[in-house]
């Protein structure tokens, strides 16, 4: 027991180690989009990335941009050589106790601690920031990729009471069933982001848009003024 204990806790050493590496050189252009529950993100960031690709094909350059989400999931799941099922807890931003994870490395084969899955999340998104050209939906990417000098941080937020009927009319569900369902979501990514960042460090998004008071087409004519501004197109 006590020999596991001590992998256990180098594993977490190492996990806080090579999740901030400094950034390789020049990495990105990179775009972060964080959500509160009800506002649509996915969406947007489709059709962003369309503008960017139209805005850089005007301009003469073959590069195109890409929309990542999901397939995080799938990238970090195979480099685990596990089951995307396996690690979605993680992105919820839900732990496994110390003594629950020790045990269950004891009695599963195909087994990860959830500070080795961490880490291959982080890396695999470091990855595709670094790379560049990409829209990070959602998945921690700003405390992952916040250090990165070519980079805008987005947070999409609403009233609450306004997100609440979104969900409802979206799911056809009550007012009261959509504001648990509100709640739930929106602390499971407070969760999520703590998780993946420094103990002592505050993640600033670069800026916070009201998804209540502007239309998909005008929320992405504001994300290209910022990206202008900050010299990323």
């Amino acid at each position: 027991m006590e020999n596991l204990l001590i992998k256990y806790m180098d594993d977490r050493y190492k996990f806080q180690k090579a999740f901030h590496k400094p950034p390789a050189s020049e990495p990105g252009p990179v775009i972060t989009i964080s959500r509160e529950a009800g506002c649509s993100a996915n969406w947007l960031a489709s059709k962003l990335r369309e503008k960017l690709d139209a805005i850089f094909y005007e301009r003469g350059k073959e590069q195109t941009w890409k929309v990542v989400n999901k397939e995080i999931i799938e990238a970090s799941a195979k480099e685990l050589e596990l089951h995307p099922s396996m690690i979605k807890h993680v992105f919820k931003g839900e732990k496994r106790a110390v003594i629950h994870d020790m045990l269950l490395s004891m009695s599963q084969k195909e087994y990860r601690t959830d500070f080795k899955i961490r880490k291959t999340i982080a890396g695999v998104i470091r990855s595709i920031a670094n790379e560049g050209h990409a829209i990070l939906v959602g998945r921690a990417g700003v405390a992952i990729a916040h250090d990165i000098p070519k980079s805008l941080h987005i947070k999409l937020q609403g009233p609450l009471q306004w997100r609440i009927g979104v969900i409802s009319d979206k799911h056809g569900i009550t007012q009261a069933e959509a504001r648990k369902h509100v709640l739930e979501i929106d602390k499971s990514r407070v969760r999520l982001l703590e998780d993946f960042k420094k103990k002592s460090e505050c993640i600033d998004f670069d800026t916070c848009l009201n998804c209540k008071n502007f239309s998909t087409e005008e929320l992405i004519h504001l994300i290209l003024k910022f990206l202008e501004i900050k010299r990323i197109i």
